[in-house]
């Protein structure tokens, strides 16, 4: 009964997804706005809260730079940007694993290492899909840290080897995004991008600070770090509908998941997205990712993903968000058994003041056939695994006022993870544990 249920919802998200289409980026990461920068996919509308960068108004310490060398006028009258960030961090597990590796994280995976996270660089010309004619815009973004080598793609991996943590060298380069945006005079206006981009699914993101809408935390949840892509390459189109021009379509198609210059099969999938923005109060964002992602043509993978934005007074402290998943592979468990995946993750902050804000997270995800859960030596779990994790932090901004140094953030955590099988500690060889708890803390300065 329960297998029959999941397989309608399943078919109904589908055909929800081949009749909409879904998710949209943003419009304002631009280099002369905002203290933390947000991901600037370029396809929302520019209320959508998720995407957005906060303080606005406040110039970048790099395009400031730009204006000292008496470029950062002309990058402006042509809607260019040079910006990025540079972060740090430092994990404890209290369960102290034989082998330094906190199991089923990601960023946050070495235990008592400080790891340079991510230095980022962006150079981008935004479209502004409000202004009438044909528009050409771009992004090239590179990563360089610890991070980098859990975001590598196919064809692009100058390092070789496994994508996975037990990585050499623990520093590595990536491209992130290279793409290219055209924007089409057609009605509201048509744009177009192509190359290579980071996955219109999910509520967390690679960046550390999103943007003012999205409750951020230093680790990731099990949804960005097994749910979903990191990265697609392809081909986009997004149209704005609505009287207001509030509902962004997105729909494309991509080699697969991670995948660049090369693929792991012969056929393309599907990607999009619908992104709603019902008022100043809440945005909701469907988004869809269907095709096959093995070596054979034959075996499909479908997501459906939604996120829901809340905020219930517009200019007041409290920030509310959702994030839901279904998964399934053709033949990819054991028996050449379908699998399936879902998790719900929920986000909570309160901001105190300019200094301090205060955040939860509360997560669940089920892998059924066991085959997204795995350890840093590959290893699965087996069927049936349900995780669950908790992580309550904050974030800090000890100079909220400063030019400069408003741009500095530390983000300090606790996080408790805990499933129903010893799932913990055992790639380093230990007996295994069900639950790990973890203090973590990282630093951002966004230049």
């Amino acid at each position: 009964m329960f297998k029959r249920i999941r397989e309608i919802a399943l078919t109904c998200a589908a055909v929800l997804a081949m009749g909409s289409t879904c998710r949209a980026g943003d419009t304002s990461g631009s280099g002369s706005a905002g203290s933390f920068a947000g991901p600037n996919l370029s396809f929302s509308p520019p209320e959508v809260p998720h995407l957005m960068d906060a303080g606005m108004g406040t110039r970048k310490p790099l395009m400031m730079l730009m204006d000292s060398l008496g470029v950062g006028k002309w990058m402006d009258d042509h809607d260019l940007s040079l910006y990025g960030y540079a972060q740090g961090s430092y994990t404890y597990n209290f369960n102290r694993p034989k082998n330094g590796i906190n199991d089923l994280r990601l960023f946050d995976y070495k235990n008592e290492r400080f790891l340079l996270n991510q230095v980022d660089l962006t150079f981008e010309k935004v479209v502004d899909m409000s202004k009438p004619g044909w528009n050409f815009g771009f992004r090239v973004e590179g990563i360089f840290g610890s991070d980098s080598a859990t975001m590598q793609s196919n064809g692009l991996n100058p390092y070789g080897g496994s994508f996975g943590l037990n990585h050499s060298p623990e520093n590595q380069f990536t491209l992130l995004q290279a793409y290219a945006d055209l924007l089409v005079p057609v009605g509201s206006g048509l744009l177009v991008r192509v190359g290579k981009f980071f996955t219109l699914l999910g509520y967390e993101s690679y960046l550390p600070i999103v943007g003012p809408g999205s409750v951020n935390f230093f680790s990731r949840d099990y949804i960005f770090n097994f749910g979903l892509p990191f990265t697609q390459s392809g081909v986009l189109a997004t149209y704005k509908f609505g009287r207001e021009k509030n509902i962004a379509v997105t729909a494309g198609f991509t080699r697969g998941w991670d995948e660049a210059t090369r693929d792991r099969n012969d056929a393309i999938d599907f990607t999009g997205s619908v992104n709603w923005t019902v008022n100043d109060k809440f945005t909701f964002l469907y988004s869809d990712s269907t095709g096959p992602q093995g070596t054979k043509n034959g075996d499909w993978r479908h997501v459906s993903d939604v996120c829901l934005y809340y905020k219930p007074d517009p200019k007041g402290p409290l920030l509310f968000g959702g994030n839901g998943i279904i998964g399934w592979e053709s033949r990819a468990a054991a028996g050449n058994r379908d699998a399936w995946w879902y998790a719900f993750a929920g986000f909570g902050s309160y901001k105190l003041n300019d200094n301090f804000t205060a955040k939860i997270r509360g997560e669940v995800f089920r892998d059924e056939e066991g085959v997204r859960f795995f350890n840093t030596t590959g290893q699965m779990f087996g069927n049936n695994v349900t995780a669950y994790e908790v992580t309550v932090g904050m974030d800090v901004i000890p100079l909220p006022k400063d030019k400069v140094w408003s741009n500095f953030i530390l983000r300090p955590e606790v996080r408790v993870d805990f499933a129903n099988r010893s799932i913990f500690d055992i790639s380093g060889g230990g007996k295994g544990k069900s639950n790990q708890v973890t203090f973590g803390i990282d630093a951002v300065f966004n230049f």
